[in-house]
């Protein structure tokens, strides 16, 4: 792409141009056209359109005349790779055409699996605090495992917020197995996810001490507090209870290591990440469910043997005893209403 943006500004050279539908139209012609000159006017309009949806179609009608893959495949990742790098300025009020050209630009360097535009494609992750999806896309299905490092610092040192890191995540934690960073990653967002509940734990904890005193302040005025309280048992009851947020999260990501059926060297890498999880808090309900992933890894190493069970689940002690509780009262309140209706 060395030759272009040498006549100037590319943008102003597109609005000179007809309008962008009937160059689309112009290219579809010199593609059924399928001669020698056509396919060269085909291959110069790449040296200076500002569209990603041209140069996407003249990919494609470069494909139709060889009937199959072309020869220009270097100039057609080269218009892309420019167009994304320094993407021509757009309208006040971009058109349809307009909007669809990054997409259309990524899908062409996909397509080609273009391995070299990775330090590129990192600085387009990111911009203004927002995740380019294109991007991670192209890390996701053309970098695959090797996209882990660049994705994990992106990951520390992005300003993204947590949504964004998520996406990040999601395609980081599919190499668990295979790239120690993925791992650390995993270590990292659970110790996140620790320093998080200590911070619910507080503000609920103050909540609660708040709804005490009102209650107090309410019986000691005579307006009575007890039945300001029965809404508390019932949401417990149904469920809102649980204490889902932070520690269903800091779960989910110790679950992670028992899922799939990982490869001698996967499992050697979940010890690995297991040991890191350890040490990281002392509290007796994650010691236990360490210990459960033990004993899954143990099963996983041999998944052979009599009596393995493919529908294994990591057990989380905290929700077993919420839910036996949750069971009882349910009990107790159908046996209240069975001895109403008997009184009756």
């Amino acid at each position: 792409g060395g030759d272009r943006g040498r006549d100037g500004n590319r943008g102003e050279v597109r609005r000179e141009m007809m309008p962008q539908s009937l160059r689309l139209g112009l290219i579809e012609t010199l593609g059924r056209i399928s001669t020698n000159d056509s396919e060269g006017a085909l291959v110069k309009i790449l040296g200076y359109t500002g569209s990603g949806v041209e140069v996407n179609l003249i990919d494609q009608m470069l494909t139709e005349i060889a009937e199959g893959e072309h020869k220009y495949s270097k100039q057609v990742l080269g218009a892309a790779k420019d167009l994304l790098m320094n993407p021509p300025e757009l309208s006040e009020v971009p058109s349809r055409l307009e909007s669809q050209t990054n997409e259309r630009l990524w899908q062409l360097i996909m397509r080609y699996k273009d391995t070299d535009f990775a330090n590129e494609a990192a600085e387009l992750l990111v911009a203004d605090s927002k995740l380019n999806r294109n991007a991670l896309r192209y890390f996701r299905e053309v970098l695959k495992g090797d996209s882990v490092p660049i994705l994990a610092k992106q990951y520390r040192e992005s300003t993204l917020d947590d949504r964004g890191k998520g996406e990040l995540y999601g395609v980081i934690n599919d190499y668990i197995d295979i790239h120690p960073e993925s791992g650390q990653i995993l270590v990292e967002r659970f110790q996140g996810y620790l320093v998080k509940m200590g911070e619910e734990a507080i503000a609920k904890a103050e909540a609660d001490a708040k709804r005490e005193a009102e209650r107090a302040a309410r019986e000691a005025s005579g307006e009575g507090g007890g039945d300001r309280g029965r809404g508390v048992d019932w949401r417990e009851m149904f469920g809102g209870g649980r204490g889902g947020g932070s520690r269903e999260s800091a779960v989910r990501e110790v679950r992670r290591l028992t899922e799939g059926k990982p490869d001698t060297e996967g499992i050697a890498a979940r010890r690995g990440i297991l040991t890191g999880l350890k040490g990281s808090t002392s509290d007796a309900d994650f010691q236990n469910m360490f210990t459960q992933v033990e004993q899954r890894l143990d099963a996983l190493a041999n998944p052979d043997a009599e009596g393995f069970n493919e529908r294994w689940r990591l057990t989380d002690p905290v929700r077993a005893k919420q839910e036996e509780e949750r069971r009882k009262r349910m009990e107790e309140m159908r046996d209240r209403f069975r001895n109403r209706g008997g009184n009756n």
